[in-house]
C-alpha cells in the first residue's frame, strides 16, 4: 500500500503561507516590469530626439550610396543605441534603416562643434546585405572606430 500524499507534500516551497501576500508581490513584480519596458522605449525616443541622430540621418540622406542600397525615404528602426561622452563632446550612434531597396546598419560618430548646440558627424558607415554583406564608409577613416577605438 502506498500512503496518501499529505497537503504539506504538495505545497511549493517558495510558496508562501499566507497567500494575502501574494496580491501585493505579484502586483510590485508587475510595476517594476512596465515601468522597466517604459523606460527602455523612453529612452531610444530621447537619443532619436537628439541633435547627433538629426546630423546623422541629413548626412545619411546626403549620400548616393544610401539611395542606392537603402532608397528614399528610410526610416530608423526603433531601436537607436547611443553612447553619449560628455567630457569629450562625443556621440556614437548604432542603428538600422530601412526603406524601399532594403536595410542597412548605422555606425556613427558625432562631435558638438566648441560653443554650440551643433553636431558634425565626424565617422558614418553602413552595412549592407546582412552579415555576409560589406561595410560602405561614407564619411571619415575606416581605420578609426566610433567610440575612439583604434
Amino acid at each position: 500500500m502506498t500512503d496518501a500524499p499529505t497537503s504539506n507534500d504538495e505545497r511549493l516551497p517558495f510558496f508562501p503561507k499566507r497567500k494575502k501576500f501574494l496580491l501585493p508581490v505579484l502586483i510590485l513584480l508587475a510595476v517594476v516590469a512596465i515601468g522597466s519596458v517604459a523606460g527602455v522605449l523612453l529612452g531610444f525616443a530621447a537619443i532619436k530626439k537628439s541633435p547627433a541622430f538629426t546630423a546623422t540621418q541629413a548626412e545619411l540622406a546626403a549620400h548616393v550610396q544610401v539611395k542606392q542600397h537603402v532608397g528614399v525615404p528610410f526610416e530608423a528602426g526603433r531601436m537607436v543605441f547611443g553612447k553619449h561622452d560628455k567630457n569629450n563632446g562625443t556621440y556614437d550612434l548604432t542603428y538600422e534603416i530601412t526603406g524601399p531597396a532594403g536595410e542597412a546598419g548605422v555606425k556613427s560618430r558625432c562631435e558638438r562643434i566648441a560653443d554650440t548646440d551643433q553636431w558634425e558627424v565626424t565617422y558614418l558607415n553602413i552595412g549592407v546585405g546582412g552579415r555576409d554583406g560589406k561595410v560602405i564608409t561614407l564619411v571619415g577613416d575606416p581605420d578609426t572606430m566610433p567610440g575612439g577605438g583604434q
